[in-house]
């Protein structure tokens, strides 16, 4: 059995009162924006964490529409959400900038969102086709000129998740480790910073779970934990890297990030 243990640094975890959905980081910084829901209440809300000062900077940010919006992107400090062309439509519709503080900075529903740039906002009117595109400018929602060297073959799109490294699956007789796992057993792995992560299922009755370890130098086992218990089926991924941070989502409503 896996109880939490650390040897070095100390984890910061949040625990939220939705399911974590969404995590979203603005690589810009050191910033992650959290979209959560509510199933039961059917109701969605948006929290913003420091990861530097291990600060919760907003909490259970609300819209006017209770359920059908989500993050689009997140960028330098500042979180654009969408809502949907209706409840029945995946297609996204309208944009709502916020800032860290979760306070509204502009608005724009006649709007959809295209692509986020290093200029501004790429978006386009979803009612005029064909598709005709502009530039929007990220803090002010304005219109700004030369959109045209931003569209074609050398656009150059922010891509938020470009540094989000994931596991890969291997086989526990890949591995050179005092570990306590059986062999032959599929595992998720993970080497940042001299520290090599490892992820599990093991069964608990008819149930899975979910631990990981942290293996720093000479083997010492850093950090440990249990991600999840009581499921019936392996998550698509249990956990990934975003610069020297290792973040997970445990028990479904609780983050948690590790400085490697």
């Amino acid at each position: 059995m896996i109880n939490i243990k650390y040897t070095s640094n100390q984890p910061f975890s949040k625990i939220f009162s939705g399911l974590i959905w969404k995590i979203v980081p603005d690589f810009k910084g050191l910033k992650v924006a959290i979209e959560l829901r509510d199933p039961t209440q059917r109701q969605v809300s948006f929290s913003i964490i420091d990861l530097a000062t291990n600060m919760v900077l907003a909490e259970n940010i609300q819209t006017e529409e209770p359920w059908y919006f989500g993050i689009e992107t997140f960028y330098k400090d500042i979180l654009c959400l969408h809502g949907y062309t209706n409840e029945s439509l995946p297609e996204h519709k309208g944009i709502v900038a916020l800032n860290t503080n979760g306070t509204k900075i502009w608005e724009n529903y006649q709007l959809s969102y295209y692509q986020n740039s290093y200029e501004g906002i790429i978006a386009y009117n979803p009612k005029i086709e064909p598709r005709r595109y502009i530039l929007l400018d990220h803090t002010t929602g304005e219109q700004k000129p030369h959109l045209d060297l931003l569209i074609g073959e050398n656009a150059d799109f922010v891509n938020s998740n470009q540094e989000l490294v994931f596991p890969k699956r291997i086989k526990t007789d890949d591995l050179q480790l005092p570990v306590y796992l059986e062999e032959g057993i599929e595992v998720e792995y993970l080497e940042k910073n001299g520290n090599r992560i490892i992820a599990w299922y093991q069964k608990t009755g008819s149930m899975l779970e979910c631990n990981l370890v942290i293996y720093g130098v000479d083997n010492i086992v850093e950090y440990q934990d249990k991600i999840i218990a009581g499921i019936q089926n392996k998550l698509p991924s249990s956990f990934f890297v975003w610069k020297n941070f290792l973040i997970y989502i445990k028990n479904r409503s609780e983050f948690v990030s590790y400085l490697l």
